[in-house]
This record gives C-alpha cells, structure tokens and sequence, in this order.
C-alpha cells in the first residue's frame, strides 16, 4: 500500500530531505577528516564519523523511497473525517479550542 501524504506533509519531507543531504556533504568531510588521522581499529572519532555518514545515508535513502512512492491526498471539505482534513475540538464550557489535521503515521513524526 502506498503511503499517503498531505501537500504540507510532502512539502515538509522534502525539506527535511534537502537538510539531510546537507548534513551528508558536512559529515562526509568529517569522514575525510578523521581518516587522515586515525588508526582505523582504534579510533572513536572515526568510527563516530563513519557512524553518523552511514545513518544520514540511510535516511536519506528512506525519504527517497518514501517520497518516490507516496501518494499526495488532497483535503475536501467534508461532515466527515477523513484524511487530511482539519478537526476542530471545542469544550462545550470553554472558549478554547484545539485544531488536529489528520495525517498518516510516516507524516506525523
């Protein structure tokens, strides 16, 4: 089943997924960095920047995937909840009130 995003869910992954790629240029360079000076079977700070390199590209990889695969759900107007529309909760003694959109798991995170 493909997973279902909203525009804004959308908009946000790819925006998350351009900081990602940013940070992979970043820690690709501490990578070089520490290789330069290292032991490689002994050295923390290498094994760190190897580390952290590897969970970038994996979720890099992930909201490649993610991305490639979704589907973008428009939200209608409805009596209704369904996906991607907006709830209003409200009190019936207070003035406050709470607005929730509906989204799916992978856009709630």
């Amino acid at each position: 089943m493909k997973p279902k995003l909203t525009e804004t869910g959308h908009h946000q992954l790819t925006n998350r997924l351009a900081m990602l790629r940013r940070e992979r240029t970043d820690a690709r360079e501490r990578l070089r960095t520490a290789r330069k000076f290292c032991d490689f079977r002994e050295d923390v700070t290498y094994r760190e920047a190897v580390h952290e390199y590897e969970r970038i590209e994996a979720d890099i990889l992930e909201l490649n995937r993610l991305l490639d695969d979704a589907t973008i759900v428009e939200s209608v107007q409805s009596e209704v909840v369904t996906f991607g529309n907006q709830v209003v909760i409200r009190e019936m003694q207070q003035e406050e009130t709470e607005r929730y959109r509906i989204v799916s798991e992978v856009e709630a995170v």
